[in-house]
């Protein structure tokens, strides 16, 4: 890749991205691969310096309604249960 291609990304036609899977030995599908990755991460660290953790968020599933909040809470609920179970277990003994 020429300097300006690596300070500039968007210059990658095509044709520049042939040359560069052709100068690596790697086929083109990996360099648009590899490209869009650089892209993301990027993105995702203009979002980090500007505070604007949303990206963080989407990233890991939504905030608290994604899938990890959701699996926190499903857990969470899993050992209230078995709480309550068990007060109801030493309750019925006393009695």
């Amino acid at each position: 890749m020429t300097e300006k291609e690596r300070t500039n990304p968007e210059l990658l036609n095509p044709s520049r991205r042939r040359r560069i899977a052709a100068g690596s030995g790697r086929p083109v599908l990996e360099v648009n691969r590899m490209i869009k990755q650089f892209k993301q991460a990027r993105d995702m660290m203009n979002k980090m310096s500007k505070g604007n953790m949303g990206g963080m968020e989407q990233m890991m599933g939504g905030g608290i309604r994604g899938r990890i909040g959701k699996m926190a809470m499903n857990s969470m609920v899993k050992k209230q249960k078995k709480r309550k179970q068990k007060r109801l277990k030493i309750k019925h003994r006393k009695s």
